[in-house]
């Protein structure tokens, strides 16, 4: 019960020293500003009001200096206006002289010559017909979009338009501080202070930039000079005005902070000194009430670090037992503290610093690591949890390292600032290794060990792309007769010869090149250092050479070949396997065991397949042999006595009156047979010579092309 009665005296005696500590603060900041807010306001709009004034008659008269300088220089161009070269010396000389940006002189007409030797019209603009009408005037317009000063003077039967360089205008008369700007009376702003808030509203309206109330924006158009206080978007500013003299009702404006120029006042600090004897009557009292506080916080802290040491010990004991690392980082104090495990798991000692940590990180993520750690420890804005997955060096002999993933999370103090990163480690290694062995046998054909079409596509894709400059050449073969073989021996015999060329293949080429099977009995090679045909041949040759004697039990393994060169056939896997594929069907038509390359450059280049199913016939001859080298499925059709590699007139000649339909081939025979050559192989001349076309034959040989199309064709 005693307990209790001092406890509530305790708190009563409390609640009456923190009321008379309010009850005197607040009286003493009441006095305060009823006793200086009126003085200040007064003081500070007289202050402001002089010195705007005082700042405007000095660009009053700078202004003027340039118009009286510009009318000084029109004597110049009184008795002759400038034309040609000479006439654009006199303007850069004079412009030099004044100091302008650009000086144009505009003739009676309107039309203007500028000191950079440009022409352009200037009938439509007010300053320039006022200036011939022999006004000297100050205007201001506008020039790629930003607004800018011009003066203009007449001179002799013209005038002289200038742009007012504002270097010295902004820097020597809108300086000295403040957010000082020249505006029109309707309020754009023409120019303004460097460095101030208002040097991005160039060219804007200034009472609607900074959405100023309308009474105040009023006030300033109404000119004259005076001051006042002013609402905007931006704050609450003072602002003083005054119109210029002989300026077109231009007008210097100038914004003040509110909460910035009190402070310049020395009255105020005799206000403040009794203040700030009241604050601190109120501080005592405040430091009986915190010393009160903390002793009974400390009664706190104490109980709350005895469940802490609870909680760590459970921790503990939890952590013995498993594979997961907790871990906690002092931000301000830069110190790593690990849990007591990660010797066990890592074999290692722990880092005491994050710089220490991460030079057990692998070399491959440590930067990445070091990246994280910086933004967790980043402005309030950063991130606040982060997860990656890293390497650790493990403890010992060698460079022997273990995948783990870090999961962070960043703890505030009561200041919000970022005090903790805590954490823990996981060690993933079987989950990775189960992942690489899973990516790797995607990529893997099954049979043969070597990459499949989708490993072997990506792998050259990216050679391709991450070395576009570097040639090589892509191998694409076709093993011969593999059918017959699958149907003669069996698929057994059939994976055994797939397996055989795949070692081989893997054997013959560097470590460098890349080597897959693409589905069935097809294979491709990415070799690299190939930079021209001669050296493709060679590699051809050592390949064919290699395959000639292969064999896969009692089967022997050939091969036919295409191959292209990169870029010349092509800048994509696409683009390459489709030229090596022409190339390989050249090779099977040619016989087998035929290794042949792509030339796409060679305007006679003769691929068969362009023309295997066209709707006219077509056949090819060796024109030293007569021997036939290819005849399409029409030819075929026509004469299927017909083979490749047998002299053409026995095959053409037997029992054929014409080769195809539209063709006056009986005509043709006919003139044959009155001439000198009586023989079948001067008739068969005559036939083979009704359309041919030279080509060169895949293997290199030329060769003749025929075409006999129909007439509607041929059209």
């Amino acid at each position: 019960m005693a307990r209790t009665v001092r406890k509530v005296s305790m708190y009563t005696l409390m609640a009456l020293l923190l009321s008379v500590i309010v009850l005197m603060v607040v009286l003493s900041v009441v006095s305060y500003d009823q006793a200086t807010n009126a003085q200040a306001q007064a003081q500070v709009l007289r202050n402001l009001s002089s010195r705007v004034h005082s700042r405007g008659a000095q660009v009053s008269l700078f202004l003027q200096k340039q118009l009286s300088a510009l009318q000084g220089a029109t004597l110049s161009f009184a008795d002759e206006a400038p034309k040609g070269e000479s006439g654009v010396s006199s303007l850069r000389a004079a412009r030099q002289t004044l100091g302008l940006r650009w000086l144009c002189f505009i003739d009676a007409e309107g039309q203007a010559l500028r000191d950079d030797g440009k022409h352009f019209d200037l009938s439509e603009s007010p300053c320039a017909q006022r200036s011939l009408a022999g006004e000297s005037l100050l205007c201001d317009g506008e020039i790629d979009g930003q607004p800018c000063i011009l003066v203009a003077a007449p001179a002799g039967e013209g005038a002289l338009l200038g742009c007012l360089d504002e270097t010295a205008l902004r820097g020597e008369l809108l300086s000295n501080g403040g957010n000082v700007c020249l505006l029109r009376a309707h309020g754009r702003v023409i120019a303004t202070a460097p460095g101030s808030m208002l040097e991005d509203m160039r060219g804007k309206n200034l009472f609607a930039a900074l959405e100023m109330d309308e009474s105040a924006a009023d006030a300033i158009r109404a000119g004259g000079n005076d001051a006042r206080g002013v609402e905007t978007a931006l704050g609450s500013f003072y602002a003083t005005w005054t119109t210029l003299e002989d300026a077109n009702g231009w007008q210097l404006v100038t914004l003040v902070p509110q909460n910035a120029i009190m402070g310049q006042f020395s009255f105020m600090n005799e206000a403040a000194t009794v203040l700030e004897v009241r604050l601190g009557l109120c501080a005592l009292g405040l430091v009986a009430l915190v010393i009160w506080m903390a002793w009974a916080g400390n009664r706190r802290l104490r109980a709350e670090k005895l469940r802490l040491e609870w909680s760590e010990e459970r921790y503990r004991i939890l952590a013995e037992d498993t594979n997961e690392v907790f871990w906690e980082y002092d931000v301000l104090s830069d110190r790593l503290r690990l849990g007591e495990n990660f010797h066990r798991v890592y074999g290692r000692e722990g880092s005491r610093t994050i710089a220490e940590f991460l030079e057990v990180a692998h070399p491959d993520e440590r930067e990445a690591v070091e990246r994280i750690f910086s933004i967790l420890r980043g402005g309030m804005s950063a991130e606040t949890h982060a997860t990656i997955d890293f390497r650790v060096r493990l403890g010992g002999e060698g460079e022997r390292y273990a995948w783990c993933r870090a999961h962070m999370s960043v703890l505030f103090d009561g200041r919000r600032r970022r005090r903790w990163i805590i954490g823990k480690l996981t060690d993933i290694s079987q989950e990775r290794m189960l992942t690489e062995r899973l990516e790797q046998q995607a990529r893997t054909d099954a049979l043969t060990g070597l990459l499949n079409r989708a490993g072997l596509e990506e792998a050259i894709r990216l050679r391709l792309e991450g070395a576009p400059q570097q040639s090589c050449a892509i191998v694409l073969l076709d093993i011969d007769d593999f059918k017959d073989i699958n149907d003669f021996y069996g698929h057994d015999v059939g994976d055994e010869v797939l397996r055989t060329l795949a070692n081989f293949l893997r054997g013959h080429f560097r470590g460098t090149d890349i080597v897959g099977r693409l589905g069935g009995d097809e294979f491709m090679a990415l070799m690299e250092g190939v930079r021209d045909h001669e050296r493709l041949q060679q590699a051809l040759c050592r390949l064919k050479q290699g395959l000639a004697t292969l064999h896969a039990g009692e089967v022997r393994v050939g091969c036919s070949a295409g191959a292209v060169l990169f870029p010349e056939g092509g800048d994509t896997f696409a683009a390459l396997y489709k030229s090596a594929d022409v190339a390989l069907y050249d090779a099977k038509r040619a016989g087998k065991g035929r290794f042949t390359v792509y030339d796409g450059d060679d305007g006679r280049f003769f691929a068969p397949q362009m023309l295997e199913h066209a709707d006219y016939i077509a056949y090819a001859i060796d024109p030293e042999t007569r021997e036939l080298l290819f005849a399409n499925a029409k030819m075929c059709a026509r004469f299927p006595t017909l083979r490749p590699g047998e002299k053409c007139y026995h095959a053409l000649m037997a029992g054929a009156s014409a080769p195809c339909e539209g063709c006056d081939a009986r005509k043709l025979l006919d003139q044959a047979r009155e001439g000198e050559a009586g023989e079948a192989e001067a008739l068969c001349a005559e036939w083979l010579r009704a359309a041919p076309t030279p080509v060169c034959w895949p293997d290199g040989r030329a060769a003749l092309l025929f075409t006999c199309k129909p007439p509607e064709s041929a059209q």
